[in-house]
């Protein structure tokens, strides 16, 4: 793909079921977008997470809908209506770890961590700004990547990439890439890229410590997520972040993501006045897109969504803003009836280049004195 990649983020559980995803990507495509990621649709464990996966070859029943097809033939159709609207479609690729009561762990407990009483371990983060903050995901259990089942993991997680490459995903978004070996990472991407040459991996890095990223120099990622997002427009760490880590892939930025507050919560809790939210919108996405070689929309930015997608009411297709919760009160919202009205509509490609033109031309000094400043992460991607 020689231009940068623009990508909607379909939130699965906001968009609701596969005919649902479906009926959304006019919408998506008119508003310029070339990419679709999709975050996780296999059938959950116990908790429900979407990023618990029970099993990775089942559907999550909640999108199925009433659909007499099989699972494969539910996901192979939607690529292929995506592909006619001129859209790749990314999936997420959690291999860091399953549901505590996946398949997997029945099947093969000896592929997961253990403790020193050989219950499982559970992945957990530590906020880069706060050390003695530390987030455990209880419904999880860590794979052990050490030999010898390092080798059956891969051929494993080898023989999924195929398996929904050949249901016509595109790339994957790859769920806290450098918590996974880089030898993991390259025998997938090696995989994939065999039997497809396009396919595309992105690497979900954010909150990772420098060298952990540094690691991931050879493993075959094709994009990086960046931090731009919590830029201030005056501290040295994004420049320095980006000379640190662009031998190793292109970045994409965002101004929020599924994993962040809403950008409206953010700067109606910073006191900012609803007549400048819109411009706030506008400058940060304009921004994450000028900055990265890829830009990333989460479902709902477009609406000003107050709520995050897993808290949000479904979006409807073909609406212009989703009843009920979560949708502030902006003056991009109000648009002609019948027709979707968004930060980034009616100009499709060209509007992108457009206002990337104009961004680039703007120094970053005249962009700063309306911002607010934000927290450096510091040495860390957060």
């Amino acid at each position: 793909m020689n231009e940068g990649l623009r990508i909607y983020n379909l939130f699965p559980t906001l968009a609701g079921t596969i005919r649902d995803w479906t009926m959304h990507l006019p919408r998506i495509a008119g508003m310029g977008f070339n990419a679709v990621y999709i975050n996780p649709f296999h059938y959950p464990g116990f908790s429900g997470s979407l990023y618990a996966v029970k099993d990775y070859y089942r559907l999550n029943p909640r999108f199925r809908g009433g659909e007499a097809a099989d699972d494969d033939a539910l996901l192979a159709g939607f690529t292929v209506a995506a592909h006619a609207h001129g859209l790749r479609i990314i999936m997420d690729l959690v291999v860091n770890h399953t549901s505590k009561d996946s398949e997997l762990v029945a099947s093969r407990p000896y592929w997961f961590a253990r403790d020193s009483h050989g219950e499982l371990v559970s992945p957990y983060a530590i906020d880069p700004t706060d050390a003695r903050r530390k987030t455990v995901w209880g419904d999880l259990a860590e794979f052990d990547y050490q030999a010898p089942q390092q080798d059956q993991i891969i051929v494993y997680f080898q023989e999924l990439v195929r398996h929904y490459i050949g249901l016509g995903f595109d790339g994957f978004r790859c769920d806290v890439a450098y918590k996974v070996p880089a030898k993991v990472w390259s025998g997938l991407t090696d995989a994939a890229k065999t039997a497809a040459p396009s396919a595309i991996f992105c690497a979900e890095t954010l909150g990772a410590p420098y060298d952990a990223v540094l690691a991931l120099g050879e493993a075959g990622f094709d994009y990086l997520f960046n931090s731009v997002k919590w830029w201030d427009f005056e501290s040295p760490w994004l420049l320095e972040q980006y000379e640190a880590f662009r031998h190793i892939a292109p970045s994409i930025g965002f101004p929020e993501s599924h994993d962040t507050d809403r950008l409206v919560t953010e700067l109606l809790a910073a006191g900012v006045p609803e007549t400048e939210i819109e411009p706030r919108y506008r400058k940060a996405y304009a921004f994450a897109a000028a900055y990265s070689t890829g830009v990333l929309m989460p479902m709902g930015f477009e609406y000003g969504f107050l709520t995050r997608p897993q808290r949000s009411r479904r979006i409807l297709p073909g609406s212009r803003a989703p009843r009920g919760s979560g949708v502030a009160r902006l003056r991009f919202l109000r648009g002609a009836p019948g027709r979707t009205s968004s930060l980034v509509a009616a100009g499709g490609t060209d509007w992108h280049r457009k206002r990337l033109s104009r961004a680039r031309r703007r120094p970053l000094s005249s962009q700063a004195g309306s911002r607010r400043r934000v927290r450096s992460p510091g040495r860390c991607l957060s």
